[in-house]
C-alpha cells in the first residue's frame, strides 16, 4: 500500500504463507528468551477484508531484549516510525517498492496491548458474527476517514465493544 492510500483488498490465504516467511526473517534476531512474535490484525484472521499489510507484534521481556532487538530492524528492512505508546508501541515498518507491506508493533512483556491483539484476532477467527460486525466497522471508518490514522481511530468503538463483551453475537 502507498504511504498514506486507503483501500481493503478481499482476504487473501497466502497472507499467513507471507507470516510464517517473515516470522522467519525476523527470527534471526529475535533469539531472545522471552520473546514471542505474533501476526495480528485483519490480515490474521481468515475471511475478513484488510489492508493489504501484514500486521506483525512482538513482544520482549525487558527494556534490554528491546534494544538489542531493535538495533537489528534496520537489517531487515524496518524504518522506526516512532513510540505509540498505548496505540501501537513501538512501530516500525517495511516497504518494497515505495510499497508499505509490513507494520510491526513492538511491545514489552506486561504491555496489555499485547493481550487485546491476540484476543481481538482469535475472537474474530472463531466467530462468524463479531468477524460481521468487525468488517462492517471498517467499511464505516474507510468511507469517513481521510488518513490510516482516522482510518484506525475510526475503528476504536467498534473493537472496545467487541473486546469489552458488549456486542451482540
Amino acid at each position: 500500500m502507498a504511504d498514506g492510500k486507503l483501500c481493503l483488498s478481499d482476504s487473501v490465504p497466502a497472507w499467513a504463507d507471507a507470516f510464517e516467511r517473515e516470522a522467519a526473517r525476523l527470527s534471526t534476531v529475535l533469539l531472545l528468551p522471552g520473546g514471542e512474535l505474533e501476526h495480528i490484525g485483519s490480515t490474521a484472521v481468515p475471511n475478513l477484508s484488510a489492508k493489504p499489510i501484514l500486521d506483525l507484534a512482538v513482544r520482549l521481556p525487558d527494556p534490554e531484549a528491546l534494544a538489542s532487538f531493535e538495533v537489528s530492524l534496520p537489517g531487515l528492512g524496518y524504518r522506526f516510525r516512532g513510540d505509540a505508546g498505548g496505540n501501537g508501541g513501538r512501530v516500525w515498518i517495511r516497504e518494497q517498492a515505495g510499497r508499505r507491506t509490513h507494520i510491526l508493533h513492538v511491545v514489552l512483556e506486561n504491555d496489555p496491548q499485547w493481550r487485546d491483539w491476540l484476543d481481538l484476532r482469535d475472537l474474530l477467527r472463531r466467530s462468524e458474527p463479531a468477524r460481521q460486525q468487525y468488517a462492517e466497522g471498517k467499511v464505516q471508518a474507510m468511507a469517513t476517514a481521510t488518513s490510516r490514522r482516522e482510518y484506525t481511530h475510526a475503528k476504536t468503538a467498534t473493537v472496545q465493544r467487541l473486546l469489552s463483551g458488549q456486542a451482540q453475537f
